[in-house]
Formats: structure tokens, C-alpha cells, sequence
């Protein structure tokens, strides 16, 4: 018996065309270059058996699995190429994996410590562990290197779907998300909070609905004099502007007037030292005083997010008032984890948690309907409902 080096390949392991795969590999060469357009029927297996040299039965099996690609389809006693053949094509060629665009990455161990949902960097998480859990491979790309990058190059084929999270600025619509990465008819899914994307999918988080909630079981407390504080904006993003909507939509719901927003000037410093805060405080301190002082009796006070509690409630001892006797809310569920509590150790009666987790898993169930052809027709918009926290 002949015996085999050990450098020699087993000729059983190489793949080997089926003669049934060898035609249709023929025919959707045909299709796919555009020589067979859409909708044009196709040769009878008789004609093509002979142009391709191979039995009628051998033509037969390599159609039906054309069909079951989606390149072709039955019309009348025939096949003809269907409408969608690009399209299917396309899907052939890509992989079964995704390109996830962002720009915001927070270290393992400091990501375990943090309320599972209350941070942004949680959409790429439940991005992560739902791709995970699906078995499907992920690339991350930092959005701000876009212009650098090529996906066409870096999957077999093409991503199968590009999920982006932090946007490229310039990049507004999906041809030129498409254009920007090299890619052409691969399903773009975009979180979408503050801005719009033409011709993509969007996740979003209902701002709107969250603030209502808030305001309503403000409200239901007692609150007729509300006060919101909210930081100075040249240009009130998309989010902001939903969750102010959604407290003035529960004031005239409820018959309460609506007070002018406290805007407080911004502290984007990353300076957590205790006379960092202290200034913050009086400053937060100055703003509150002649609200506190006027003639409209605040008997609730509603921060635009959670980081501004823990300032209010310094400020208002600063004022000499009791923060046990003044509602205050926040918002985003983060309260538990910002670094001023070793200051100021407080808390919102009330938060909103935006469900980010979640925002992150829909984003790759969407983008895979659409990969997977089971989600058709116009883009979709899919509002994630948000959660109110109350900590009383």
C-alpha cells in the first residue's frame, strides 16, 4: 500500500465543485456582471445543458439553488432573473460579521464598577454581548479614523452590517457612510439621540417619553412650581430639546405653568478635586439664589441629568435651605457611580435610566434583519422606551 508524506495534502480535503456548483456558479457570473438583467428570462435547461456542456439534470439542481440564493425565480414554466438579484447578490458576498463605528471606550475595571446602563459606553457593551451571544464576529473602528479606513479590505468580502455609535462629522447620509467606508449595499444602522441619517436604520432612546414620566410623578407628588436647570447651549442637542418637550407636554397635560429654565453655565473639566467642586457649588450657589428668593416658591427642582445633583444639593446648604425639603430628580441613572459623592454624598429622589444596554442590542438585532433579508422595505426608527428610577 502506498503510504503519504507527511508534508503531503490528502487530495480528499480539497474542496471540489460540484458539477451542479460549477453551473451556477457560471450563471450567476452572468447575473451578477449585468450581462442577464432583471427580470429577463432565463435559457430552458435544455439550451443551457448544452451551452455549458454538462447533463440537463446537473442545469436543474444548480437553478434551484440559484433560487434558493434569491438570484433567480419560477415565472410560468420557466425562470426568469428576479428583480432583487443585486441585492441578493451582494448578500452572498459579504461576511457574517459587523463593523461597529465608535469613538467612547471606558476600561473593563472601571465598567464593572458602574450601574450597568447609566453610561453611554453601555451601548457599545450591549453591542458587544448581543453580537456575542449571536455568534457573530465584530470589528470596532474608531469613528474619528474613518477617512483612513477601508472596510472593503479588511472582511471577506464585505461586513455583512456596520453599526455606527459615535458618527464621523461630515457623514450625514448612508451613500456617504457607504462612499467614506468602501462598502456598497451593506445595511447601515446608526444611534441616532441627536441627529438624523437618511436611508439608514436608527436606534433611538424616547427622550420625550422619559421626561414625561419624570415630570408626571413630580407632579403626582405635590410639585406645582417646578424648576429646571439645565447648562448653557449655543445649540440645544436633539436630546435635550426631546426631554424639555416631554416636561412641558406633562405641565399642560396636568394644568401647571411651565417656569423658565435655570441655565447654568457647563463644567466640562475633569477635575474631581475638592476645591473643584467647592467652586462649582458656589457657582451653582449663585445661580439658584435669586430663583430661591423670588416670588415663585420652587418646591421641586429637576436637573437635566444626574451629574448636576450632587452640586445642587451642596448649593442649597451653601443658601442656608434644607435639601430633605426640596424634591430633586435627575436623569440618565448615573448618580450612583460620579466621582463628586465623595464630596457630596446625595441622591435624586427620582432618575430616568435610558435602558443603554438594550439601545445596544437592538442595534444589532435591526441591522441583522436587515443583513438577513428578513427585515425589507423603508428604514426603520426603533424608540427604546426609557425607565423611571424613583429612590425613595
Amino acid at each position: 500500500m502506498q503510504t503519504m508524506s507527511k508534508n503531503e495534502i490528502p487530495l480528499e480535503v480539497l474542496a471540489k465543485d460540484s458539477p451542479a456548483d460549477m453551473a451556477a456558479k457560471e450563471i450567476r457570473k452572468l447575473i451578477l456582471s449585468g450581462k442577464i438583467a432583471p427580470g429577463t428570462r432565463i435559457s430552458s435547461e435544455r439550451d443551457l445543458a448544452k451551452f455549458l456542456g454538462v447533463k440537463r439534470n446537473t442545469v436543474r439542481n444548480g437553478l434551484i439553488q440559484l433560487e434558493k440564493e434569491g438570484l433567480i425565480r419560477p415565472d410560468g414554466r420557466g425562470r426568469s432573473v428576479s428583480e432583487n438579484a443585486m441585492i441578493a447578490g451582494s448578500r452572498k458576498t459579504r461576511s457574517n460579521s459587523i463593523a461597529v463605528l465608535m469613538n467612547e471606550m471606558i476600561p473593563a475595571s472601571a465598567l464593572l464598577k458602574m450601574t450597568p446602563s447609566g453610561w453611554s459606553t453601555s451601548i457599545s457593551t450591549g453591542v458587544m454581548s448581543e453580537a456575542f451571544a449571536s455568534g457573530i464576529t465584530t470589528m470596532i473602528v474608531p469613528s474619528g479614523k474613518i477617512g483612513s479606513v477601508n472596510l472593503g479590505t479588511m472582511f471577506p468580502g464585505s461586513p455583512g452590517a456596520v453599526i455606527i455609535i459615535d458618527q464621523a462629522n461630515g457623514l450625514s447620509t448612508r451613500e456617504e457612510i457607504q462612499r467614506a467606508l468602501n462598502i456598497d449595499k451593506t445595511p447601515v444602522v446608526v444611534y441616532g439621540d441627536d441627529r438624523d441619517c437618511p436611508g439608514c436604520d436608527m436606534v433611538c432612546s424616547d427622550h420625550r417619553q422619559g421626561s414625561m414620566d419624570l415630570t408626571s410623578w413630580v407632579i403626582s407628588r405635590g410639585a406645582s412650581h417646578i424648576l429646571r436647570v439645565e447648562d448653557i447651549r449655543a445649540d440645544m442637542p436633539k436630546w435635550a430639546a426631546l426631554r424639555r418637550t416631554g416636561f412641558e407636554e406633562a405641565c399642560r397635560k396636568a394644568g401647571i405653568a411651565t417656569l423658565p429654565v435655570l441655565e447654568v453655565a457647563p463644567t466640562p473639566s475633569y477635575d474631581f478635586s475638592k476645591a473643584a467642586f467647592e467652586a462649582d457649588a458656589h457657582k451653582m450657589a449663585g445661580y439658584l439664589f435669586n430663583r430661591l428668593d423670588g416670588n415663585e416658591k420652587i418646591d421641586a427642582i429637576m436637573a437635566l441629568s444626574d451629574g448636576h445633583i450632587p452640586k445642587i444639593v451642596a448649593a442649597l446648604k451653601i443658601l442656608g435651605r434644607d435639601p430633605g425639603k426640596i424634591p430633586i430628580t435627575g436623569y440618565d441613572n448615573y448618580w450612583n457611580d460620579l466621582p463628586e459623592r465623595k464630596w457630596e454624598d446625595s441622591r435624586p429622589v427620582a432618575t430616568v435610566d435610558k435602558d443603554n444596554l438594550r439601545i445596544g442590542q437592538e442595534l444589532v438585532r435591526l441591522v441583522m434583519g436587515r443583513f438577513s433579508g428578513k427585515t425589507d422595505g423603508p428604514p426603520q426608527k426603533v424608540m427604546v422606551p426609557q425607565r423611571l428610577i424613583v429612590n425613595l
